[in-house]
């Protein structure tokens, strides 16, 4: 049986992935959840880990899987140039593992440019992960090279809104929170309330 890593955010997009593997598939699913202590950052992870235990729960009712939150501490904060790196962290825990794939937990669009770079983060994950595995692999017993891939359910915001029905209340997206409430302005919400106009 297929056996495949999540990454899981407890954002919309990972939650709603995560969601429809779980009602769609029988594969053999594990979410982790890097739980990065971001310097200056706290009360985002705070919320996001929140998110995360509220979830498990509830998507443990469709059916039961692994969990796994390994601790990362980061002494700067995140940009763009650290999510290849971020990403990169599960590949050695899903070949120990052997999961086969390990499913990024992307949003479609439909700008051409935003599509380029998924595909061009999936080429350099994938490379590196083909050369972990040549490292790494024959000392650690590891069977194959996970492979980085978008979701079989790959859609828009505005869809894994509706997929998510009532669990969208539990998501936690926003990236600079405000008195324990999303913000309103960063990037993402503003994202959010785009979709959430379109529905």
């Amino acid at each position: 049986m297929k056996r495949l890593m999540i990454l899981w955010s407890g954002g919309i997009d990972s939650t709603a992935i995560l969601k429809m593997y779980l009602e769609r598939t029988d594969y053999v699913v594990c979410a982790v959840n890097l739980n990065l202590q971001i310097r200056g950052a706290l009360h985002r992870v705070n919320k996001e880990q929140e998110s995360i235990e509220i979830l498990y729960d509830k998507l443990k009712e469709i059916r039961d899987f692994k969990l796994l939150r390994p601790k990362v501490e980061f002494e700067h904060p995140i940009n763009m140039s650290d999510v290849m790196f971020i990403a990169n962290l599960a590949n050695p825990i899903a070949a120990i593992g052997n999961m086969t794939e390990i499913i990024l937990g992307f949003v479609k669009y439909d700008n051409p440019k935003t599509l380029a770079y998924h595909d061009s983060v999936l080429k350099t994950l994938n490379n590196i992960s083909r050369e972990l595995y040549e490292f790494h692999g024959p000392v650690k017993n590891w069977k194959f090279a996970p492979s980085y891939v978008l979701p079989e359910f790959y859609n828009y915001k505005e869809e894994y809104i509706k997929e998510l029905g009532d669990l969208y209340q539990y998501t936690w997206s926003c990236r600079v929170p405000r008195n324990g409430n999303p913000c309103g302005h960063c990037a993402t919400c503003i994202e959010i309330k785009q979709a959430t106009t379109q529905n």
